[in-house]
């Protein structure tokens, strides 16, 4: 059995905050990651580290982001043969979530 996940390959950008702003209000970050996300990835990925053969279907943007993405993919042991690239779209982010979590002391 092969498992063949379909669905989003992102790369997070999570940006550190004292707080979420308010209206108007201008923050900046105290640290930031880029981190590999997408509901999608991140099944194929839990597919691939229970020892299930896995397979992924997805596009990324041809830039650094894309190819990092692959990258983790392929180092999960997921198969990223049927992943494609769209040429000249860069794969950042179109959308902010913005979450407020609290840190661990």
């Amino acid at each position: 059995m092969t498992v063949v996940v379909f669905g989003s390959i992102n790369r997070d950008l999570v940006m550190r905050v004292p707080h979420l702003p308010q209206p108007g209000e201008t923050l900046a970050a105290t640290s930031y990651d880029l981190l590999p996300g997408g509901k999608g990835a991140n099944q194929a990925v839990a597919s691939a580290r229970q020892g299930v053969p896995t397979v992924m279907l997805g596009a990324v943007g041809e830039d650094a982001h894309g190819t990092a993405m692959l990258a983790v993919l392929a180092e999960a042991g997921v198969g990223t043969g049927a992943c494609s690239g769209f040429p000249g779209q860069p794969g950042w982010p179109t959308s902010l979530c913005p979450t407020l979590a609290k840190t661990r002391s």
